[in-house]
């Protein structure tokens, strides 16, 4: 696996804003590299999202991560989908996915869907939901918990690096996580100045990095309950062990080039 290079001279930025015309120029320096991550404040009320964050445990369609076994999910990831019967699934679940999301927000909106209307109100190409190469309409988000004590190890995300779906080569991809709970210490989003130039194991749909040869984290984020963190997710990142629940809704924004519609998916 080849790593970009480590600019250790180079620091990670990160800007903050409100969910509004702001986020979108945010996103923009996001997309160039400009910052490295980007936080809203005020996404979905703590209190809330921490009753929804209990409950994600007990919902009907749970999956977990093949190689982050210790990460739950409601929703199959994309990432999971490596075989024709897994692919059936991921589109044969979908809506039922998303309505029970709702359900258990109800009767409040899902926040990634006040996300997804902001997004297309302030973005000049607006959002849709990102289209498979076979045509089918993907999955916009899902829910993601990290089980108690342990940690995602360092890793890229990138719509292209699967080798059962040619999707082209994004001009950038963002990845999104609303933090509905974040345990009790631990749970850091860290983030290093690498860009991958291919992955590791293209079935595995990972480029996993040894932390010596990467060093310390050029940037680390704590997340507070009820915001919303973007970062550009070809960069290298991790989460840091977490001592209690840490639950996320998650999603992935993919721009073909710097003026097309924003492509949301999971």
């Amino acid at each position: 696996m080849a790593l970009g290079t480590l600019d250790k001279s180079v620091s990670l930025a990160v800007a903050e804003c409100h969910l509004d015309y702001g986020l979108a120029s945010a996103l923009a320096s996001l997309a160039t590299g400009e910052i490295a991550a980007v936080r809203v404040t005020g996404v979905c009320d703590p209190v809330f999202s921490g009753q929804v964050a209990a409950q994600l445990g007990k919902l009907t369609h749970g999956a977990s991560y093949r190689n982050f076994q210790h990460m739950h999910t409601v929703g199959m990831s994309f990432f999971e989908a490596v075989t024709p019967e897994k692919e059936h699934l991921y589109f044969s679940t979908a809506e039922a996915v998303m309505q029970e999301l709702q359900d258990v927000w109800a009767p409040h909106v899902l926040p990634t869907d006040v996300v997804r209307a902001a997004l297309n109100e302030t973005w000049p190409a607006g959002l849709t939901t990102l289209q498979h190469p076979s045509g089918q309409t993907m999955r916009p988000c899902l829910a993601r918990t990290i089980e108690h004590g342990t940690e995602l190890r360092p890793h890229v995300d990138r719509c292209d690096w699967y080798s059962h779906a040619e999707f082209a080569e994004p001009y950038a991809q963002l990845s999104g996580n609303i933090y509905l709970s974040v345990g009790d210490t631990g749970g850091e989003l860290a983030i290093w100045n690498s860009r991958p130039e291919h992955a590791s194991n293209p079935i595995a749909c990972e480029c996993s990095v040894d932390r010596d040869y990467l060093g310390e984290p050029d940037l680390t984020l704590t997340p507070r309950v009820g915001e919303m963190i973007l970062i550009n997710s070809q960069l290298v990142h991790a989460v840091g062990k977490v001592r209690g629940l840490r639950s996320t809704l998650s999603f992935f924004l993919v721009l073909q080039t710097k003026d097309s519609p924003l492509w949301m998916y999971h």
